[in-house]
């Protein structure tokens, strides 16, 4: 079989999504033989290299690009996805795993503090909350972001929903990052792999030209 220069165009088979409602899609890398390239939704690539009869794969992503309310960052791609619009000038959104579950909350115009969030946390469980808010900080992609963890034991597991202010200009976003004990989890790697993503992909703002 004569050898052959393989100039390959592809274009994502995803579609460039707009609705803060849709799931984004799960993003795929085409390998071709050793050499391997990330498709992009609707942009072309070209994969130069000489190939004799290649082995061809499309391999699915571990995570998919959450870009909604101005915040972005990567969660791991077996996250259920929901979106609530319902309320007029409230967006919710949840991204709901074995035992992590990380939930954006975007009031527009409504001014609403980490510890007010926390508080009203605390009212929710009521007899069920362990003790008051206390104060915490992440450190994700170079910034500090400052909040407070909620625990709560409920029907007997106890949960942590660390709650998180992220700054805007217009009206409040809270960021929600709840998982369990280290004793009641179905496995560590899947904390892992949402802290791993937010340390390495959170932003603020405009959407990070992908890499």
């Amino acid at each position: 079989m004569r050898r052959q220069l393989l100039a390959l165009s592809v274009l994502a088979v995803t579609a460039v999504q707009g609705v803060e409602d849709v799931e984004p899609p799960i993003g795929f890398s085409l390998q071709v033989g050793d050499a391997k390239i990330r498709l992009e939704p609707g942009k072309a690539k070209t994969l130069k290299g000489k190939f004799e009869d290649p082995s061809v794969k499309l391999v699915p992503d571990d995570f998919r690009i959450f870009s909604y309310g101005g915040v972005h960052f990567k969660y791991p791609s077996g996250f259920g996805f929901e979106a609530d619009m319902t309320t007029p000038d409230v967006k919710l959104w949840t991204l709901d795993g074995n035992d992590s579950v990380i939930m954006l909350q975007y009031y527009v115009g409504v001014e609403l503090s980490a510890k007010e969030m926390a508080d009203q946390l605390i009212g929710f469980y009521g007899a069920a909350a362990k003790g008051e808010p206390k104060k915490i900080g992440h450190r994700y992609n170079g910034k500090e972001y400052s909040g407070f963890r909620v625990t709560a034991e409920i029907a007997g597991a106890v949960i942590f929903q660390d709650v998180l202010a992220i700054p805007t200009k217009d009206g409040s976003r809270i960021l929600v990052i709840q998982d369990l004990p280290a004793a009641e989890k179905v496995s560590e790697k899947e904390a892992k792999l949402v802290s791993k993503f937010l340390n390495e992909t959170l932003t603020v703002g405009e959407a990070p030209e992908e890499k």
